[in-house]
């Protein structure tokens, strides 16, 4: 019994890291001090990361 708690616990200590890393990501692209061409790529590939962590984690609420 004690590994599907595990692997929950593991799944949403993961994606609260994506999270994490996905909100760090969007918030240093808005405040870039060197102005390259790239800062619109790094904020959507950050929401793209941060959406898809924030419906996983949902979908482990859900399931509980």
């Amino acid at each position: 019994m004690e590994q599907p708690v595990s692997r929950k616990r593991f799944e949403v200590g993961f994606n609260a890291f994506l999270l994490l890393f996905a909100f760090i990501i969007v918030i240093s692209s808005f405040f870039n001090l060197v102005d390259t061409d790239r800062n619109m790529l790094y904020a959507i590939v950050g929401i793209m990361i941060g959406g898809g962590s924030v419906i996983r984690l949902y979908k482990l609420k859900k399931n509980t």
